[in-house]
């Protein structure tokens, strides 16, 4: 298991990270209108790979069978609510290569 470190609190931005081998482009989106957080994951040479996950914890935000890996959100406090200011300091994004 691998632990991201969600790098900023705005409402828009993108990390790049090395997962497993791979290296990915996270993009992070507040949806303002629906109020929730998505997420685009890109390959290194910007070729999207999933498009709109909206964030939720405690479910796989995306699996890939091939590459055997799986993206979570979870929880760092109990009760921990996903708003436009909580995303960077309440959760952490989590990549697995074992659960699947």
């Amino acid at each position: 298991m691998l632990e991201i470190a969600i790098s900023s609190a705005t409402p828009h931005f993108s990390q790049e990270h090395h997962i497993f081998g791979h290296n990915y482009i996270l993009e992070f989106n507040w949806i303002e209108r629906e109020a929730y957080w998505a997420m685009h994951i890109y390959d290194a040479t910007e070729n999207p790979i999933a498009l709109g996950l909206r964030l939720v914890s405690g479910w796989p935000l995306y699996v890939d069978r091939i590459k055997n890996i799986a993206f979570f959100l979870i929880p760092k406090i109990a009760n921990a609510q996903l708003t436009l200011t909580r995303l960077q300091s309440d959760f952490m994004l989590v990549v697995d290569n074992e659960s699947l």
